[in-house]
């Protein structure tokens, strides 16, 4: 992706925006480098490369906070090939086990796996930077945040967006306390990976949201765009259900098994990357029971 915008935020910080909205964030400590997310390859770091070389910033070191597991996140990590990687331990976990799947679903051979080297349980500080890495499960079970104490910021990943979050997640309430316990740091800055800088009002929309679908209601807010995602993830939420319910020894061999199963019988046109919206939910559960019905 191109590269849309830098901006620069509070004292320390550095937001690259992609042409699609897509951001990572760079924040400069006295001692080091820390660079939030890594987006999708080697075209998107070439900027942040870039500018840490223009600013004469290559003598410090750099580490890197992958937020979570998914692809729009890690796949840059190789493009640092000495750099630390910190995580949450689920999120290397994750990685692990879903990485060789997206690299094929998405046609990317050319990218080179690099996995988080530092891991953490509930939260990693560094006290000389005023830098913390907090557990904070939501939109995937392996999701952190990093809080800026300095500048009153927190990079928050994929837990808030507008209009509403993705969600890859089955624990709802876990969810919610996630949001409220960002809410509460009360920090003027919040930025997100996909919607870039937020008001708070939005992480108050995005519980509305959550608080929605635990109780079965369909939206109280709307737009055109809102069903589509909102049918995306209430179909997401049954495919996680049914996985919850198996051990799945070969993540990637069992998701290519059930997408060829589904792409099969509807007959869909794109094999490669099977779209949850071509088909309705009560089609997609039909499917599962009768997958899981024969296989498991």
């Amino acid at each position: 992706m191109k590269l849309k915008e830098i901006r620069k935020i509070g004292s320390r910080g550095v937001l690259f925006t992609y042409e699609f909205g897509d951001s990572v964030y760079l924040i400069k400590t006295k001692s080091c480098l820390i660079l939030c997310d890594t987006s999708e390859g080697l075209e998107e770091m070439d900027y942040v490369k870039k500018y840490i070389k223009d600013h004469n910033l290559t003598n410090l070191s750099m580490y890197i906070f992958n937020s979570h597991s998914d692809y729009d996140h890690i796949w840059g990590n190789y493009a640092f090939p000495d750099c630390e990687i910190i995580s949450h331990e689920l999120c290397r976990e994750r990685m692990l086990e879903r990485s060789p799947f997206d690299l094929v679903q998405y046609s990317r051979p050319e990218i080179k796996l690099k996995l988080p080297t530092i891991t953490f349980s509930e939260r990693l500080v560094f006290a000389e930077s005023g830098i913390e890495f907090v557990y904070a499960p939501g939109h995937t079970v392996c999701s952190a945040i990093c809080i800026d104490n300095i500048d009153k910021v927190i990079y928050a990943g994929d837990l808030i967006e507008a209009p509403i979050p993705y969600l890859d997640y089955l624990n709802l309430n876990q969810y919610v306390k996630t949001l409220e316990f960002i809410k509460q740091l009360d920090f003027p800055t919040l930025i997100t990976s996909h919607s870039q800088i937020v008001e708070k009002r939005l992480i108050d929309e995005n519980i509305t949201y959550l608080k929605d679908v635990i109780s079965g209601k369909y939206l109280t807010f709307t737009s055109e765009y809102l069903p589509v995602r909102h049918g995306f993830n209430l179909k997401n939420l049954l495919l996680l259900e049914f996985e919850e319910k198996v051990k799945i020894a070969d993540y990637q061999a069992y998701k290519m098994a059930l997408w060829d199963f589904i792409i099969r019988k509807h007959q869909l046109k794109n094999p490669r990357i099977w779209d949850l919206t071509e088909i309705s939910y009560q089609e997609l559960k039909d499917d599962l029971e009768e997958y899981y019905g024969k296989n498991y």
